[in-house]
């Protein structure tokens, strides 16, 4: 990039900005923009106003109130807007629920809508990204009002007397054109990085599952298991049932005893869920952990992530078992090859039936019909196991390294646009690159 003269500054009184261009001025948003308040109709798609992605098109999702918007739904009182209008979520503003709207459609009543006055030099494209900056944002909480942060709301005579940064509107439009560029390339390779991430579960799983159920040795005769997602499996191998070489215990409350300073980390639902990620402790040691145990959620929302979900305790952390996890204790056998084999497993999740929460009994784990290989072919199976989704989760976790400083450079890219801190002649620079 060819050096440039650095733009001539001036100071801000803008309390979240420090300077800006000499050429920005300093306006109030209600000398820009008007409030609106025209009646939608049927023929109009519900927009919805995401404050990660700003107004979308997405009919009928309202990613805010996280909810379906159902067609029967009175919307007498939704607010019809048109493209070119900045629309807010009053609830949200304080969290960049914000966006400029790009297609006609309406809105819910919990946002407010408001349009450019005549005459009024104002991209608003320009001012939602500058509305969802980390520093606008706080400013944005700062005018807000309600008892906590879930209950603030930015109302429009608060909303109208906040001043913005503003250069001349060509210069917003070129600003808008660089930024729209640039995040488009760094959007695309975090798009990448999370297909890949998507791509190395798939491979976790397919591994996990080729080795627990048919072993390391291509050449091994199979038997035909008769079960359509099991297929064959080695035929030197046995089928027990859990409750033949494992004991099974089921978890208790441990709730009245949770502490912030309690010894025990208390192995709940997201505990198993999270890899063992503590968020509960607790007092007392109602149904203790031991190293070698599986730890398994016994009960989950209709299609939870968690349910099933299992984790071996590798060392001696004081772990309380709660109420809707179960331990299993392998009394013959590698535990880590049996926490591979259990995790997720399929007859288990055949009780989920996508509307009621699950809840899996005590039977069910203890009557699970498993593979099990002689202890030492186990062990191998565990080792290689534990060697290969070491590499898939290093890589993982180097994807997802990437994706966070992405995501950093971008918002740190936009902030620096959208007030001034990057020379015009620069974006330009880049756009004839």
């Amino acid at each position: 990039m060819t050096a440039v003269s650095p733009t001539l500054k001036k100071p801000s009184n803008l309390r979240w900005v420090s300077e800006l261009p000499a050429t920005w001025q300093e306006q109030r948003l209600g000398s820009l923009l008007d409030e609106i308040d025209e009646r939608g109709n049927d023929d109009l798609p519900v927009l919805s106003v995401s404050i990660h992605h700003g107004v979308s098109n997405r009919q009928l999702l309202d990613e805010e109130m996280d909810r379906v918007v159902q067609r029967s739904e009175d919307k007498t009182k939704y607010k019809a807007v048109q493209p070119g209008d900045l629309v807010y979520n009053m609830m949200r503003a304080w969290q960049g629920g914000f966006g400029s709207v790009t297609v006609p459609g309406m809105i819910s009543p919990a946002y407010v809508a408001t349009r450019p006055k005549p005459g009024a030099e104002i991209d608003t494209r320009f001012l939602e990204l500058m509305l969802r900056t980390p520093a606008a944002i706080e400013e944005l909480r700062c005018q807000s009002y309600g008892i906590t942060d879930f209950r603030l709301r930015l109302y429009w005579e608060n909303f109208r007397n906040i001043r913005v940064p503003l250069p001349p509107i060509e210069e917003q439009k070129a600003i808008v054109a660089f930024l729209d560029r640039e995040t488009g390339r760094i959007d695309a390779l975090v798009e990448r990085l999370e297909r890949l991430i998507v791509l190395l579960t798939e491979k976790r799983q397919a591994v996990i599952s080729h080795a627990v159920t048919k072993g390391l040795n291509p050449d091994a005769p199979m038997l035909d298991s008769g079960i359509d997602w099991l297929g064959e499996f080695p035929a030197h191998w046995q089928r027990k049932r859990l409750y033949t070489f494992a004991r099974f215990v089921q978890g208790k409350a441990h709730e009245p005893f949770f502490d912030a300073d309690g010894e025990y980390a208390c192995a709940t639902a997201r505990f198993v869920s999270t890899g063992g990620q503590t968020n509960r402790f607790s007092t007392r040691n109602i149904t203790p952990a031991k190293p070698g145990d599986v730890l398994m959620v016994m009960s989950d929302l209709p299609n939870g992530r968690a349910l099933a979900r299992a984790y071996l305790v590798k060392s001696d952390d004081r772990i309380a078992i709660n109420q809707r996890v179960c331990g299993i204790t392998i009394q013959d056998g590698d535990p880590r090859y049996f926490a591979y084999q259990l995790n997720r497993h399929e007859e288990l999740l055949r009780y989920n039936d996508g509307w009621n929460q699950t809840h899996l009994k005590n039977e069910y784990f203890t009557q699970l019909v498993l593979n099990v290989p002689h202890p030492s072919e186990q062990s191998q199976i565990a080792d290689f196991l534990d060697a290969e989704l070491s590499e898939i989760g290093r890589l993982s976790e180097n994807a997802a390294s990437m994706i966070e400083g992405a995501k950093e450079r971008r918002s740190a890219l936009i902030s620096a646009a959208v007030t001034g801190q990057i020379p015009l002649a620069d974006m330009t620079e880049e756009a004839a690159a």
